[in-house]
């Protein structure tokens, strides 16, 4: 089998996952258009997306949400202080916290 043959193997193979790999850093992420279109620029991109996503991941302890994300950017452009992202946090734990009784029942 030849390269471009495996290529395309592999790229019906793992298909689905590049697919919601970019779905995720559209919706969640917000990154809508490519700041680059040198292949360099673009993996620049990417790389600081999947870091900010594991950052707020860390952060929260739990899959990062769009509403975190924007929070999060919103305290870094200065509109929100660190009580504001402190009530986010407390409201996505109050959320799990309330799924989690409702589904003990």
């Amino acid at each position: 089998m030849n390269r471009a043959h495996l290529q395309v193997y592999l790229g019906g193979h793992y298909g689905w996952y590049i697919e919601i790999f970019f779905r995720f850093l559209k919706h969640i992420l917000g990154c809508r258009r490519l700041l680059s279109t040198d292949p360099v620029g673009i993996e620049i991109q990417a790389y600081c997306a999947i870091i900010a996503c594991l950052l707020i991941a860390l952060w929260t302890g739990k899959q990062p949400t769009k509403r975190t994300y924007e929070m999060v950017c919103w305290y870094f452009l200065g509109l929100a202080d660190d009580n504001d992202l402190m009530n986010h946090s407390a409201k996505l734990k109050a959320r799990d916290d309330l799924l989690k009784a409702r589904n003990a029942k």
